[in-house]
């Protein structure tokens, strides 16, 4: 895990921030740079399957520092991950993160 993603995670509460592995799913009506209407689109066409937000976290920037991008992706029955934005064509040299969501319970 990168620093970065270890300070976000310690600053929003270490406990329900999870890195998560994500696969790309190539869905043509996905526009680049247009994560959250990609993802609402996916969604009004495919059942079972919900929403899930979070963060990406990438040395892209280099000595400038690390980006850290909000981000959209989906999920399916089996809560197997997969990013349905372009490129597809790449390898994407970022992390997923995202907040696990605390039933009041556990709190």
């Amino acid at each position: 895990m990168k620093e970065a993603t270890r300070v976000l995670v310690n600053w929003i509460n270490k406990k329900s921030v999870k890195a998560v592995d994500v696969k790309l799913l190539k869905f043509d009506d996905a526009k680049p740079n247009y994560c959250f209407q990609n993802i609402n689109l996916f969604l009004d066409n495919y059942e079972n399957w919900s929403m899930h937000s979070g963060w990406l976290v990438s040395d892209l920037l280099g000595a400038r520092g690390t980006a850290i991008i909000p981000h959209y992706w989906v999920v399916n029955a089996d809560r197997e991950h997969f990013d349905v934005s372009p490129p597809f064509e790449v390898v994407r040299p970022y992390s997923y993160v995202y907040r696990e969501i605390l039933k009041f319970a556990d709190l």
